[in-house]
C-alpha cells in the first residue's frame, strides 16, 4: 500500500478485539439472524470472553442458543480477532483478494480486512 499516509504493525502478547469503529451497527447471529447489538447482549458475550483474554472465543447466543465463536458472528462491517495488526492509514485503495491470500501465506496466518472508521 504505497499511496497510504502511513502503515505500521504491532503484535501483542494476547489476542484482542479488532473492530471497525463507527462502521459498526449490527451483530448478527449467523444462524437466527437476531441482532446481538439489541438489549447489549453482544457485549455482555464480549465482556466474558475479555475477562477470559480472549482464550476461548465460542460462546452460547443468548438468541437461539447455539454455540458460536464471536469471530464468526455477522458483523456488518468487518470485525475481528488477532494478536497482530498491519495498519494502513488512509489507503487508497484496498489490496486484491489475491494480494490478501499472499499476506496470509507470507505470514502464515489468515488475515481479515478490517476497515476502520475512527
Amino acid at each position: 500500500l504505497p499511496a497510504a499516509d502511513g502503515v505500521t504493525s504491532r503484535s501483542a502478547s494476547e489476542v484482542g478485539f479488532v473492530d471497525c469503529g463507527a462502521n459498526l451497527a449490527h451483530v448478527l447471529c449467523v444462524r437466527c439472524g437476531s441482532d446481538l447489538l439489541v438489549n447489549h447482549e453482544w457485549q455482555r458475550l464480549m465482556d466474558a470472553a475479555y475477562n477470559g483474554r480472549f482464550i476461548e472465543l465460542v460462546t452460547v447466543v443468548p438468541c437461539c442458543g447455539e454455540r458460536l465463536s464471536l469471530n464468526d458472528l455477522g458483523y456488518d462491517a468487518p470485525c475481528g480477532f488477532a494478536s497482530y495488526v498491519l495498519e494502513a492509514r488512509n489507503p487508497r485503495q484496498d489490496l486484491t483478494e489475491q494480494e490478501v491470500a499472499e499476506l496470509g501465506r507470507v505470514l502464515g496466518c489468515a488475515v481479515r480486512t478490517i476497515r476502520a472508521h475512527l
